[in-house]
């Protein structure tokens, strides 16, 4: 084991790690992080990993982001109900929906940067369950007010394994293989939202609205429980646990008020930097935008049209949004390779 350190504790360091011979170097500068030497042939580097635990690993972020996706547009064939039942407007019981897509957005500027100071699994391991308990909440609620707020809480929580699954991939898959997984992976925050409706249409006509709330906490049942079967692959966060478990002398972590100036200043004002600095960056934001803003616009406005305009039966003006997940299939297609 050699470990580099600065001035006499260096060579000292050096010398009882050589004789240790693991192999392993740690740089002061970094602080918070240890290298291994020989890293990138160590079996406990998610790359090396054998191809079952790769699987598993996918499974969990597919299931996830298909969670966090399909609570978009789930609840959305429910607005004649919800004018119902909680007297409100047609347009404001279209605030549950709008809240959520909203949250969906604020979402990954707070676990992104989490994940890169906890590691990706705690993200995946809190808050799914976390979203989870908002979402239970709503399917109770008699309140219209506590429902907006629960549906933004729930898609708050959601939001960040969107974001987070693209640095999974890229820390499980050499870049050779990765193009179909991630090509896999992309896929799910398009099929939920245009499998929502057509799930939607049928809950809310034989069920009722709330029975798409528990069709939710199902589906994050089956996310933690794959969850369940996963791991940590942020390497910072192996190779320290690895180290501390031979017995390195690890660098002392910077004091909590630093790591929170950090986290405040670097990584949540990066994003925000960026989208006004880099001109590339404000396109694509635009773009997508754009593109998301078209397709919830549909969500919204589709089942209610067909339903109130060309009276189609509720389940039928659902499958209209087959279209949708047909054609997202088709692309996933085009893009494999």
């Amino acid at each position: 084991m050699s470990i580099k350190e600065s001035g006499a504790e260096d060579s000292e360091l050096q010398d009882k790690s050589t004789e240790a011979g693991e192999g392993v170097t740690q740089e002061s500068e970094l602080s918070d992080n240890v290298q291994f030497s020989r890293w990138e042939y160590d079996p406990h580097n998610p790359l090396n990993w054998p191809l079952w635990k790769k699987t598993l690993q996918v499974a969990m972020i597919s299931s996830s982001g298909f969670l966090a996706s399909i609570g978009t547009s789930i609840v959305s064939p429910a607005r004649l109900q919800l004018v119902q039942e909680f007297n409100v407007s047609s347009t404001e019981a279209l605030i549950p929906v709008a809240l959520y897509v909203f949250a969906l957005g604020f979402g990954p500027l707070i676990g992104s940067p989490l994940s890169e100071t906890i590691g990706r699994y705690p993200i995946y391991v809190v808050t799914v369950p976390l979203g989870s308990l908002f979402t239970l909440g709503v399917g109770f609620t008699h309140d219209f007010g506590s429902l907006c707020f629960l549906r933004f809480m729930a898609g708050l929580c959601w939001a960040p394994v969107l974001s987070v699954a693209t640095g999974t991939l890229a820390e499980t898959f050499r870049p050779r293989t990765r193009g179909p997984v991630s090509a896999f992976f992309v896929l799910m925050p398009f099929l939920g939202p245009a499998l929502g409706p057509v799930l939607g249409s049928f809950i809310v006509n034989r069920k009722g609205w709330r029975w798409t709330q528990w069709m939710l906490i199902f589906l994050s049942l089956l996310s933690m429980l794959l969850t369940a079967f996963g791991q940590e692959m942020f390497n910072t966060v192996i190779q320290r646990r690895l180290a501390a478990k031979r017995g390195m002398i690890l660098p002392p972590k910077p004091p909590l008020k630093q790591r929170l100036q950090t986290f405040l200043l670097i990584s949540v004002r990066r994003p925000v930097r960026m989208l006004f600095t880099e001109p590339i960056v404000a396109f694509i934001c635009l773009y997508v935008s754009a593109e998301f803003g078209t397709l919830f616009s549909f969500f919204a406005g589709v089942p209610y049209t067909f339903h109130s305009v060309y009276n189609f039966p509720l389940e039928h003006s659902g499958l209209v949004f087959l279209s949708i997940a047909i054609g997202c299939v088709f692309g996933l297609a085009t893009i494999m390779h």
